[in-house]
C-alpha cells in the first residue's frame, strides 16, 4: 500500500529507470538545442535532457569519478569538498551454523588482541612469498603531533598500539604499529589472513537464529572483500576457534555471506565522515551540498546523500533529509514568480533527471 494516501501517487514509478549507469553529465557550454540544460549519458548510450539533475552517488564514486564524469569540470570549491570529506568502508560477514551453539540469551564477542597475540599470529601466516608490506609517510604539516609523540615513544623503547590513519580516502583502522622515521604505517599482511584481526565483534542477531553477524572494517574490509568466500568462511572460523574454542563446541558454518561496500564500483564506500583533510582544506558537508550553478546563472546540478549533511552524515535519514532538501529547493526555485515565467516562455518544459 501507498503511503499516505495511495489515492494521491505521483506516476514515479514509471519514471525510474533501473540498470542506468551514468557514464557523463554534461552542466554547461552546450549547444543552442539544449541552452541552459544538462545532458546525462548512460553507459548504454542512451541520452536524458533535463533542466536539473540531482546528484546522490556515493562520495566514493564522486572522488573516484569527479574528474571524468563531468563536463565541464566541477568548480575548484566542490572538488576541494569532495577530496576533503572522508569515506570509509565497514563489511558485514554473516556466518550460517547447522545449529545455535552459543547460550539461548545470545552472544555478544568482542576480540582483543594483545601485541604477543598480533605478532605470533603474523609470524606464524607470513611468508617470504606472501607478505604485503606497506610504507606510508603523508605530509609532516598534518602529522607533525603523530610524528614527534611516536619518536618520544621510540627512545623509551615503547610502541604505539593502536593508531588510525588513512589511505587514499579509504579509512583504516590498524591494530598495531610504530612510527619509525617518516614512516607512518609498516604492517605485514601474511598469509592472507592479518585481515581477521580487524574483524572486531560477532553478535547473534536473533533469538531463534543460527547467524551470526560479524563486523570488519578499514583496509581489512577491502582485503576480505577481494579473498573467495572460502577463504573468508574458513578465516572467520579460525578467528571464533582462537577466542572461543576452549569455551564452545563450534561447528563449521554452513554459509558466509558477505557485503561488498568497498570494491563495489558504484559504492567505494560505505559512508563518510571528518578527516584530518576535512580540517586541513576546510571543507565541510554544507560545500558538498551547494548546487552547482552554470554560466546563465542556474541551478543545474544538486547534490544529495549522506555525505552532504552536516549534521546526519553517514546515517540513512541523513540521507533522505538531504533527498527532501534538495526536492524542497527545486519547489523553491520554480515557486518564484520570475523564475517561473522565464521556464515556461522556453520551448520544452523543465525536467529532472538523478544520478
Amino acid at each position: 500500500r501507498k503511503l499516505p494516501d495511495p489515492q494521491r501517487e505521483l506516476p514515479v514509478t514509471s519514471k525510474v529507470l533501473l540498470n542506468k549507469e551514468v557514464s557523463s553529465i554534461s552542466w554547461d557550454h552546450l549547444t543552442d538545442k539544449n541552452p541552459g540544460r544538462v545532458v546525462t549519458e548512460c553507459t548504454d548510450g542512451s541520452l536524458y535532457v533535463s533542466e536539473h539533475v540531482i546528484i546522490t552517488t556515493s562520495l566514493g564514486v564522486l572522488k573516484e569519478r569527479v574528474h571524468s564524469m563531468f563536463h565541464p569540470a566541477l568548480p575548484h570549491l566542490k572538488i576541494t569538498a569532495i577530496k576533503g570529506l572522508g569515506i570509509g568502508v565497514v563489511d558485514k560477514i554473516f556466518l550460517k551454523f547447522p545449529h545455535r551453539w552459543w547460550p539461548k540469551e545470545g552472544l555478544s564477542l568482542n576480540f582483543l588482541w594483545t601485541e604477543k597475540d598480533t605478532h605470533s599470529f603474523n609470524s606464524g601466516s607470513a611468508s617470504k612469498q606472501n607478505v604485503m608490506k606497506q610504507h606510508y609517510a603523508p605530509r609532516k604539516s598534518i602529522l607533525a603531533e603523530r610524528v614527534r609523540l611516536g619518536k618520544r615513544f621510540q627512545r623509551e623503547g615503547e610502541s604505539i598500539a593502536e593508531y588510525a590513519m588513512e589511505i587514499k580516502h579509504i579509512a583504516a583502522s590498524c591494530n598495531y604499529g610504530a612510527f619509525l622515521g617518516e614512516t607512518l604505517h609498516d604492517r605485514l599482511y601474511g598469509g592472507g589472513k592479518s585481515w581477521l584481526q580487524d574483524v572486531y565483534s560477532f553478535h547473534s542477531i536473533d533469538s531463534s537464529s543460527t547467524v551470526l553477524l560479524g563486523w570488519v572494517i578499514g583496509r581489512s574490509a577491502l582485503i576480505m572483500e577481494r579473498l573467495p568466500e572460502t577463504e573468508v568462511l574458513d578465516g572467520c572460523m579460525e578467528l571464533l576457534q582462537r577466542f572461543c574454542g576452549k569455551t564452545y563446541n563450534i561447528p563449521k558454518a554452513e554459509q558466509v555471506t558477505r557485503s561488498n561496500w568497498g570494491t563495489n564500483p558504484h559504492f567505494l564506500g560505505c559512508y563518510s565522515y571528518r578527516s584530518v583533510d576535512s580540517d586541513v582544506l576546510g571543507v565541510s558537508a554544507s560545500q558538498l551540498a551547494i548546487p552547482v550553478v552554470n554560466s546563465q546563472g542556474k541551478e543545474v546540478l544538486l547534490f544529495a546523500g549522506e555525505a552532504t549533511s552536516d549534521h546526519h552524515y553517514s546515517t540513512v535519514h541523513g540521507a533522505i533529509e538531504t533527498g527532501f532538501r534538495e526536492a524542497d529547493r527545486l519547489v523553491s526555485l520554480y515557486s518564484r514568480p520570475l523564475y517561473l515565467s522565464s521556464t515556461l516562455a522556453q520551448a520544452a518544459p523543465p525536467t529532472l533527471s538523478t544520478a
